[in-house]
């Protein structure tokens, strides 16, 4: 399927301290974000920028499970969800539930 980002080098910041990018050859974001319990979560995002056709754009989210939470819309540039979303895994869940589907 797709990279592991915890297995690249992410060199680039995240909108916050907790997450971690790095940018694919295909404009794919990948990253990490370390959730205030400590969990990792691993991601790729793709900008509703770069694909054609009027998407959304979206993120996948591989939860520390392995279970994956797939998102449409919501982020515009890069991956910035609000602060109280990355305490836990059931806040990001939460999250991504209730903004799946809104338009960057």
């Amino acid at each position: 399927m797709f990279q592991d980002p915890s297995a690249m080098v992410l060199e680039l910041p995240g909108a916050h301290a907790s997450i971690r990018r790095t940018q694919l050859k295909d404009n794919i974001e990948a990253g990490l974000i370390t959730l205030g319990d400590g969990a990792r979560v691993r991601y790729w995002f793709c900008s509703h920028h770069l694909v054609e056709g009027g998407d959304l754009g979206a993120p996948l989210f591989r939860l520390p499970d392995g279970s994956n939470l797939w998102m449409d819309g919501y982020f515009c540039c890069e991956i910035d969800p609000p602060e109280d979303s990355l305490v836990s895994v059931v806040a990001l869940r939460s999250f991504a539930e209730a903004m799946d589907g809104q338009s960057p």
